[in-house]
């Protein structure tokens, strides 16, 4: 019975470690990731625009713009906040991510008017929330809502 056992093992092994050789020249290579490099200072990394529907005279938007710096590819940017004629700007610091990582700032409609979500993408087609962004009284309020951290 053992040795029934044993050579039925075998067997599995040997037929689960025979495989056939592929020729490495008409082998494909695994798909590479895109990796996403920000681009010029100064140049515009992502928008959400919505127009202010309760000031039919004049053309007023609530406005959130992620603009490149020097510093993007650490992950330093500039977020410009506007509502009508309120416009603010402050710097943004995306967490540390994986070596070599640069992550893309994106931004999110959330729910309600006037309002969005700031995040970003590490090259892995997921949204990672950072920031909840909305005009509250004409004022632009932005709350820090989650917190990534580098794992040792």
């Amino acid at each position: 019975m053992f040795y029934r056992f044993v050579l039925f093992f075998s067997l599995l092994l040997l037929a689960a470690c025979s495989g056939t050789k592929t020729d490495p020249a008409t082998s494909k290579a695994p798909a590479t990731v895109q990796q996403w490099q920000p681009p010029a200072t100064g140049a515009q990394v992502a928008q959400y625009k919505e127009r202010v529907k309760e000031d039919n005279l004049n053309e007023k938007y609530f406005r959130i713009t992620v603009i490149a710096t020097e510093a993007s590819p650490e992950g330093n940017f500039k977020l410009k906040l506007e509502y009508g004629f309120n416009i603010n700007e402050t710097d943004i610091m995306l967490p540390e991510w994986t070596p070599g990582v640069v992550l893309k700032p994106v931004l999110q409609k959330a729910e309600g008017d006037y309002h969005c979500l700031l995040g970003f993408e590490a090259g892995d087609g997921i949204f990672h929330e950072l920031y909840d962004i909305r005009a509250e009284n004409g004022n632009v309020r932005m709350k820090q809502t989650k917190g990534y951290f580098k794992a040792k």
